[in-house]
């Protein structure tokens, strides 16, 4: 369709930029803040960044990309109208990029995590989850630079060797997303039996659990972004339905990071809770103590010695002169979960 120099792409049937900017934005400014503790903790807190941190900054940093690339594409007009500028597809192509390997590595990141909790069977579904979730990112990204036949894209800045059939292009793009939301939910449940085993309060395992399984949320998205996939060969307003599904798409991954940062913040907020609990303490020994100088009249009594007490999160071990007592609970198992954490 010619389309005359002068034509005006916002067209006004819709303005999605203000409330896709804002969705977007926010979700990825909530997604960097998590990030940042999680690395916080780990590099300051823990014994420092590991390979699933390294490959989640990398999948931040697409998810960073991803977002400017729709601004940019969203500011040119698209969602507007049925018409885009030549450039818009070629952006889009490369948003597909940023957006497949954003969702490829959070996943792998938390597949690399589960790899130092898991032992035997989970770990070699561990392995199979990133082997196949590379594969299929490796695909897809071949696939955003595949026009599809008939399209006003083929034969331009496309791959040689033919163009796709609609079907084939939106198939490869459901079948991706659907085993990205398979995996997610697959990794969220991993450690389930793993961590019911650990000897903690039910309450405990219960919260632990949750805090690793908020991926779950992410795959939620996932399928609700398939449905809307599944509907563009039929939809009129093309480029209007790929901006929702764009919007949803970054929404998905920013949830993944954050999904993926809260058990480590956990080990955190547990550490500063044993920090505050053990200043209180203190704080009141050395206040009653004051009273007891006060109430002997200025006769000095010998301060008895303290107990040792080490706070964890079930029970209190109490140590007479740094010795543990007879029969004091074991934590070893927790305390390893929680350093790899």
């Amino acid at each position: 369709m010619d389309v005359p120099p002068d034509f005006d792409y916002h067209q006004g049937l819709h303005e999605p930029e203000l409330g896709v900017n804002l969705g977007m934005w926010i979700m990825g400014g909530l997604a960097t803040l998590f990030l940042a503790l999680r690395l916080y903790c780990r590099i300051c807190r823990m014994t420092g960044a590991w390979y699933d941190d390294y490959v989640l900054f990398a999948a931040w940093l697409m998810l960073m990309a991803g977002d400017a690339s729709i601004s940019y594409m969203l500011r040119r007009g698209l969602g507007t109208g049925p018409l885009v500028p030549d450039d818009v597809p070629l952006c889009y192509a490369l948003y597909i990029i940023f957006s497949t390997w954003a969702l490829t590595l959070t996943k792998t990141s938390w597949a690399m995590t589960l790899l130092r909790l898991t032992e035997r069977w989970q770990k070699w579904v561990c392995w199979f989850a990133i082997a196949t979730l590379l594969a299929i990112g490796i695909a897809t990204s071949f696939q955003s630079f595949s026009s599809s036949c008939g399209s006003p894209t083929e034969g331009k800045w496309t791959l040689p060797g033919g163009c796709w059939s609609l079907q084939a292009d939106l198939g490869l793009s459901i079948f991706a997303g659907g085993y990205n939301a398979l995996m997610e939910i697959l990794l969220a449940f991993l450690p389930w039996r793993l961590i019911w085993n650990l000897h903690l309060a039910r309450a405990e395992k219960v919260g632990i659990c949750i805090s690793m399984s908020l991926g779950v949320i992410a795959a939620c998205i996932a399928i609700v972004r398939l449905i809307l996939t599944s509907t563009i060969a039929i939809n009129v307003d093309l480029w209007y339905t790929i901006t929702i599904v764009a919007l949803l798409s970054q929404i998905e991954q920013s949830m993944t990071i954050i999904a993926c940062s809260i058990p480590i913040l956990r080990a955190l907020l547990l550490h500063v809770r044993r920090e505050s609990a053990h200043t209180a303490r203190n704080s009141s020994e050395s206040h009653a103590w004051a009273l007891r100088r006060n109430e002997s009249s200025g006769s000095t009594i010998a301060r008895p010695a303290a107990s040792h007490i080490v706070q964890t999160t079930e029970v209190t071990v109490e140590y007479d002169g740094g010795k543990r007592r007879p029969g004091g609970l074991q934590l070893d198992t927790l305390s390893r979960a929680e350093k790899q954490v």
